[in-house]
């Protein structure tokens, strides 16, 4: 593979893309989950519709039980939280480079299969949960800042880029746990052995990312005598025309210009910026809606229509697909017309469909699958332009920060709203559940109206100026 297609933007966008799939897939390959068809479902908040029995079956085998399971979820969002600030921390204090603290979070992801593999104790089980939540963020927040960098200035593509990137989470939720399921009839072992082979692809794939950021000491030291310690390859020549960081403006909101010299470790700066903390909150309350139906769909369907549990897993399909198609729309959307735009159609679609899918005594499986793709669709319109939308609202030295606080809210919001889901289902019902989030995504509306500062594309806004 030679060096000038390693340094493009289209490998660097193919290798994040990789590593959010391998980051779901392994997860989801070894997440706590159980038939959602079994006893006592109901009252178990973490079900999902492919039975995968990997961290059931590690805890009957140590003599636990399975009420550990979301003990151990608690474990992977410390994880998440201990990640986000330390690989912020580092990179934005210039300790080590994004590309190198993708590549060693890694690390955290093998050391979580070999411990899950290996577990005969609980604590050890706590770790590998713990390791997981940190390796995500290698993925989640420098993968995400990285392709960022790289695509500063270029507002005509972020958006579709991102929602690419973002396409793997659910390609990951959908292909980890059937995956799992029939490997681990095979034997208990393969399902991490899968999970390795994966992760070392994705390792090598990380490691073969020539890193266009990092400035040479040509750069960074103008009258050094080792200018030319890169020689007169290719490579540097890319190197040495990168702008640092600190030198390269970012679009984001001028009541909000709060730059600090590259390096600065600003956290407190950029919480005051107003227009990050919107779209924080939006993405908490997108992530809570695009959630809800996790846990509690498969006991609907069981109970409107007596399906199992391979008939539940084609019928999420109806979400997920269209939830894929959406987040491309909305990517072009946000690129073309900007943020408000696409969280306002988005969430008046979102809107519209969970009120559709309230609606009771519709007992046919066409209905239900159109109410399911329609919120899929327009739920993706209105999550594709979180991503991009972070970067710009900070300056670019802040990236990384934007990305952090990014990553925890999601984490936190794929936290509570399965938990909420499954309580209002059990105590007031599928329809209740469903306009409780209907009413998040209108009350999300004015916020998007009132509070969100549009960025149009840099030509738009030039043509408007005419």
């Amino acid at each position: 593979m030679n060096l000038e297609f390693r340094a493009s933007k289209s490998f660097a966008v193919g290798v994040v893309f990789l590593g959010v799939f391998a980051d779901i897939t392994v997860y989801s390959v070894i997440i706590p989950s159980r038939n959602p068809l079994s006893d006592n479902l109901k009252s178990h908040p973490f079900c999902i519709p492919n039975p995968m029995p990997v961290i059931p079956f590690i805890l009957e085998s140590i003599g636990e039980s399975e009420t550990w399971v979301g003990a151990l979820l608690a474990f992977y969002g410390l994880g998440i939280i201990i990640g986000s600030i330390g690989f912020g921390y580092a990179v934005t204090t210039n300790k080590i480079s994004k590309r190198i603290g993708m590549i060693s979070s890694l690390l955290a992801t093998g050391a979580a299969i070999v411990l899950f593999a290996l577990s005969k104790s609980l604590w050890m089980l706590a770790l590998a949960r713990l390791f997981q939540g940190l390796a995500s963020c290698g993925v989640f927040v420098l993968g995400m800042a990285y392709i960022a960098d790289i695509y500063d200035g270029d507002s005509q593509n972020m958006g579709l880029v991102m929602s690419f990137i973002f396409s793997g989470l659910p390609l990951g939720q959908m292909v980890g746990p059937p995956v799992s399921g029939a490997l681990y009839a095979v034997g208990p072992q393969y399902p991490f052995v899968f999970s390795g082979i994966l992760v070392a692809f994705d390792f090598a794939c990380r490691f073969m990312i020539v890193d266009k950021l990092q400035p040479s000491k040509a750069t960074v030291h103008s009258d050094d005598s080792r200018s030319d310690i890169t020689g007169n390859s290719p490579i540097e020549v890319v190197i040495t025309k990168c702008t640092p960081a600190s030198s390269t403006s970012s679009v984001y909101s001028s009541s909000d210009a709060l730059v600090k010299k590259a390096g600065a470790f600003a956290i407190a700066d950029v919480l005051k910026m107003k227009q990050l903390m919107v779209v924080s909150l939006l993405c908490f309350f997108i992530a809570d809606i695009l959630t809800e139906v996790e846990p509690t769909l498969p006991l609907y369907l069981n109970s409107l229509y007596g399906y199992n549990s391979a008939q539940i897993g084609a019928e999420f399909l109806a979400f997920v697909l269209p939830n894929i198609g959406g987040g491309y729309v909305g990517g072009w959307i946000y690129d073309h017309y900007g943020i408000k735009t696409a969280s306002l159609l988005g969430l008046s679609g979102t809107a519209v469909s969970i009120g559709l899918l309230a609606i009771p005594n519709i007992v046919q499986i066409a209905w239900t699958s159109f109410c399911l793709a329609f919120f899929g669709f327009a739920a993706g319109i209105a999550f594709a332009p979180i991503a991009p939308a972070i970067a710009s609202s900070v300056p670019k030295e802040h990236y990384t920060l934007g990305y952090v606080l990014m990553n925890i809210v999601y984490s936190f919001a794929i936290l509570v709203s399965p938990i909420a889901a499954s309580y209002l289902y059990d105590d007031f019902g599928w329809m209740w559940q469903q306009l409780a989030f209907a009413f998040v995504a209108v009350i999300t509306l004015p916020v998007a109206y009132f509070m969100l500062e549009e960025n149009k594309p840099e030509s738009e806004k030039s043509a408007s100026a005419l």
